[in-house]
């Protein structure tokens, strides 16, 4: 029987579309408690002061997704930053991998194999052993 005394760490995901959104909290929520923000500074300051946040993902929003993830690299290097892009956005994909703003990417239409590959891909940051498939845990700010 797993542990429910341990918490899924928490993802942040930066993101306007709705079906998007959607789509990415019924993947990611299989491993993560996924926090919705649709404003790039409040999505900064929660990565900021939440030391529960472990990855943030940013997408479309009011700000360019890459320099959003260099103030989160400034602020928490710990957490993995993850940019969802459109496949024809290089000069942000390029300019946020040399910078080491970025360390994943997942393009857009999201396919679910991508997104969990994008998510579990790294050692130095952990995902709780035995996540479940169950529910979603999203919340929207």
């Amino acid at each position: 029987m797993p542990d429910s005394s341990k918490a899924k760490s928490k993802l942040i995901l930066l993101e306007s579309d709705s079906a998007t959104i959607q789509r990415f909290v019924r993947t990611a929520s299989r491993l993560y408690e996924v926090v919705i923000e649709r404003s790039a500074s409040q999505a900064v300051a929660l990565a900021t002061a939440d030391p529960s946040v472990g990855v943030f993902v940013a997408g479309a929003s009011d700000e360019p997704p890459s320099s959003v993830l260099e103030r989160v690299k400034s602020a928490r290097a710990d957490v993995l930053r993850v940019l969802l892009t459109e496949p024809t956005d290089l000069v942000s994909i390029v300019e946020g991998l040399h910078s080491g703003a970025i360390e994943r990417t997942i393009q857009k239409p999201l396919e679910v194999d991508e997104v969990l590959s994008a998510l579990a891909a790294t050692s130095r940051h952990a995902i709780l052993a035995g996540a479940g498939v169950g529910a979603s845990h999203a919340s929207v700010r």
